[in-house]
């Protein structure tokens, strides 16, 4: 019950204040433009020409009992048709009486505007019409000409008026609930115009752009890595920097670095330094990670020192030892094993042989007199165990034993 009590007080405390808002007090300027009437009723005027038309016009406040009553009492000679055009101006209305007709009111509200109509006579004055116009004040923008055409019910008569609101004090809006431009606050007394470097709020409070700073936003800062801004535009300096413009750094103690000297490092000869100013570690050559702590491709040891690229012929150890691979060899395994021979130290030949000798390319080379790819068989005309044994058959005298090579008569 009491949040419910205590809700609908901040309710009605904010409609007061949306109500507090609206102008006190207003001015309306009412034209008259035009009058016709198709009425027999009067004889040609003092002119001769038309009627003589005089008009009462009495403005009453439609939610008050406020009078607000103008009587024009010159009479008006229509012309021929009866019809006026009226003029503006002062004395427009004659007797003194300008057109338009301001009416000054003590509080905005919506008017009643009733019109008496006669033809003036010498003796007697003929009446003509009666009607009530409404002015819609509270429902209509100010500063705004509002058209308002009466017709009678007959339909031989026709009055149009028009009629604009001015407000009180820098209100504005419809029903002067408003305030004009560049005014706020619940009585539109507080001026703002919107520039380069703030907007306003709604209650016409300077809303700084950013960068700018102070209650008139007049005081320019950019944030940097040195310095924040304060709310007034004052530099606040960062970590080591320091001076009216935070532009003197002092320096970390030793092994320290960064903005509040914060990073730690200390160099190690032949694998890392320090950066000067964020104190990250610049790796020396063979080492890598973002510790240092690890070794460049191909290198091996503990100082990263070793180097060793692994290949078809040989892999490396975790030290860096090079560890050769079929049959390489050497302290490069750049070299192929004893009997070994290729690019690739795959082709092997026997060198202990008595059949061949082997070349360069590791092809071997029959001994003596052989022939064939292992070196198993004797050329032509050659025989025994070590073909050199020879013997050319001679037809019809005699021929070679196929093993021995001895002449057979």
């Amino acid at each position: 019950m009491i949040l419910t009590t205590t809700f609908l007080i901040i309710t009605v405390l904010v409609i007061l204040l949306i109500v507090d808002k609206c102008a006190e007090a207003a001015a309306v300027d009412v034209t008259l433009k035009m009058y016709h009437n198709d009425t027999t009723i009067c004889s040609a005027g003092i002119s001769g020409v038309g009627c003589d038309f005089k008009f009462t016009m009495v403005f009453e406040g439609v939610s008050s009992s406020l009078t607000y009553k103008t009587v024009v009492t010159t009479d008006f000679t229509a012309d021929a048709s009866n019809n006026i055009n009226f003029k503006t101006g002062n004395d427009a209305l004659k007797s003194g009486v300008f057109n338009p007709i301001t009416i000054n009111l003590n509080s905005v509200e919506d008017l009643k505007m009733k019109v008496n109509v006669v033809d003036a006579d010498y003796l007697f004055d003929d009446k003509i019409s009666d009607f009530t116009m409404n002015l819609d004040i509270k429902g209509k923008s100010s500063n705004v000409e509002h058209l308002v055409k009466h017709t009678t019910a007959q339909g031989s008569g026709q009055f149009q008026i028009s009629y604009k609101v001015y407000c009180d004090g820098n209100h504005g809006g419809i029903g002067c609930c408003g305030c004009i431009n560049n005014y706020y606050n619940t009585n539109c007394t507080k001026f703002c115009q919107p520039i380069n470097n703030f907007t306003c709020d709604s209650n016409g409070d300077h809303i700084c752009k950013p960068n700018y700073y102070n209650t008139s936003c007049n005081v320019h800062c950019v944030p940097t890595s040195r310095y924040n801004c304060s709310r007034n535009g004052t530099r606040g300096c960062l970590g080591r920097w320091t001076g009216d413009k935070c532009d003197v750094q002092t320096p970390c103690p030793s092994g320290k670095f960064g903005m509040n000297c914060s990073v730690n490092c200390t160099a190690v000869p032949n694998q890392y330094t320090c950066n000067s100013t964020t104190g990250e570690k610049v790796c020396e050559t063979h080492w890598t990670g973002s510790e240092c702590d690890s070794c460049s491709p191909n290198y091996y040891g503990a100082n990263c020192d070793t180097f060793c690229q692994a290949s078809s012929a040989m892999n490396c150890s975790n030290t860096g030892e090079k560890e050769c691979l079929g049959h390489f060899t050497g302290q490069n395994c750049s070299l192929c094993e004893t009997g070994w021979y290729g690019s690739g130290c795959d082709l092997y030949c026997d060198l202990n042989s008595t059949l061949w000798t082997c070349d360069d390319h590791g092809n071997k080379i029959c001994s003596g007199e052989r022939t064939e790819a292992n070196c198993t068989e004797c050329i032509q005309d050659w025989y025994g165990l070590d073909c050199s044994v020879n013997c050319t058959a001679v037809p019809n005298q005699y021929t070679c034993n196929s093993t021995t090579g001895e002449k057979v008569c």
